[in-house]
């Protein structure tokens, strides 16, 4: 998709941004320690 103006991106963006189902953002957030330890 070739996107002509900022606004366009945008839009898209957040309607992308607001099809993200609320438990993959619960279980992701849930999982940033154990990624974190992890790392360390």
């Amino acid at each position: 998709m070739v996107f002509r103006s900022f606004q366009q991106l945008e839009t898209v963006l957040v309607e992308e941004w607001h099809n993200i189902p609320q438990e993959y953002i619960v279980n992701f957030y849930e999982s940033i320690t154990h990624r974190m330890e992890a790392v360390i």
